[in-house]
């Protein structure tokens, strides 16, 4: 008896823990899809719009992208409108592709539009593909739907001549500028901007550059400040959209001579850079011709001053007949020295003083064979004065 009262209470704790296990099991989300196609066929350029019924964890932020598939096992492409472009498909991006969120009974219902990507090797041309949805966590998990469309996909058919388009309007417009301005002048634009992300944040700057020469330069003013062209996009002069993505406002702007950029005065090239919040960019406005005038001249260098040059002492023959080039010699300032100068010595006689250079050896050789020549001279007269004086007699 006690034996089967031990047998019923194991069995009886084993139910209870069976039911505690079965009603604590945490609920296990799942994923399903209901795919129906407004077509079947569609050419290789169409736009396919899916129409998606999903449900997965309440409140919860997935990412959907259209996959092709030629065959069962072949490699997944295809092009998913996320809202902005067209992304192609490849599970290291996925968080490129259209982001959806849950509700409260942790379902979405909506539309996904989807393309052939022609440009991937998975084309194979106009036949049947296969097409499905692949669901992406937040981590980057994905699962593909259950549900498998078949479509055809066909040929693009040549398009009929279209009449010329209406021309549009520049989504980035310079409006007005000077036609010319002086180097110091600064000077206000008018902007347009449209087609842009509503209530975003960019930056602009002004610029000027030569034809053919992607050296840009100037100065935009932001508060009170001038900003240079090179400096960081962040510095620049921030605007913000409107809820339609446009903005209309000036610009104040002036050129840069001190910049490698500016060359002088001419003509030259203004347009305006804008930038995205984020420093994507930059995107170019239309351009204006703009003619710099009046800029100031290089300031010439004074010459550097030279030192007056101080006189050469040069030895010279005395009126007595004797050299020296000692400094008791007087001296002569260059300006006065010439090749043959007189000099009158105390009334007594005219004579002669020639410049003799000091650097110069063959001048002393000169000079000193001159004074042998007249000490022989007068050593030859002395030793044959006799026959000196009989020759005089006869004369």
């Amino acid at each position: 008896m006690t034996t089967a009262k031990s047998v019923f209470s194991l069995s009886f704790i084993f139910v209870v823990c069976s039911l505690f296990l079965l009603l604590t099991k945490p609920a296990i989300a799942t994923t399903t899809f209901t795919i129906t196609g407004s077509q079947n066929s569609y050419d290789d350029q169409a736009e396919i719009v899916l129409y998606v019924d999903f449900s997965g964890l309440k409140n919860t932020s997935y990412f959907l992208a259209g996959v092709f598939q030629k065959q069962t096992g072949d490699n997944y492409f295809g092009l998913t409108w996320n809202g902005d472009e067209y992304i192609p498909y490849t599970k290291n991006e996925y968080k490129k592709f259209l982001s959806i969120t849950t509700d409260e009974d942790s379902k979405w219902h909506g539309e996904l539009k989807v393309k052939i990507d022609r440009d991937n090797n998975a084309y194979q041309g106009p036949d049947e593909y296969l097409l499905k949805i692949n669901r992406f966590t937040q981590a980057g998990g994905d699962s593909l739907s259950d549900t498998v469309l078949s479509v055809n996909i066909t040929s693009t058919i040549t398009p009929t001549p279209s009449p010329s388009p209406t021309p549009t309007i520049n989504p980035f417009l310079l409006d007005s500028t000077p036609n010319q301005i002086t180097c110091d002048q600064t000077f206000s634009i008018s902007m347009h901007l449209n087609q842009l992300t509503s209530q975003a944040k960019y930056y602009l700057k002004g610029a000027f550059n030569k034809e053919g020469s992607s050296n840009y330069f100037g100065k935009t003013k932001v508060d009170n400040n001038w900003i240079s062209n090179n400096q960081t996009y962040s510095q620049q002069f921030a605007i913000t959209t409107s809820d339609q993505g446009s903005w209309d406002g000036n610009l104040e702007i002036m050129s840069d001579p001190t910049d490698s950029g500016f060359t002088g005065k001419g003509q030259y090239f203004l347009k305006i850079a804008r930038y995205s919040e984020n420093g994507s960019g930059p995107t170019w406005s239309n351009q204006q011709e703009v003619t710099i005038n009046n800029c100031p001249s290089p300031t010439p260098t004074p010459p550097v001053p030279t030192s007056t040059p101080t006189p050469t002492k040069r030895p010279m023959i005395s009126p007595t007949g004797t050299f020296s080039s000692s400094s008791a010699n007087l001296e002569v300032p260059n300006s006065l020295y010439s090749t043959n100068q007189e000099m009158d010595v105390k009334g007594l006689a005219t004579v002669s003083a020639t410049e003799i250079p000091a650097n110069n050896p063959l001048s002393y050789w000169l000079m000193i064979g001159g004074i042998a020549i007249m000490f022989g001279s007068l050593v030859f007269v002395f030793l044959n004065r006799e026959q000196v004086v009989q020759i005089l007699k006869r004369h």
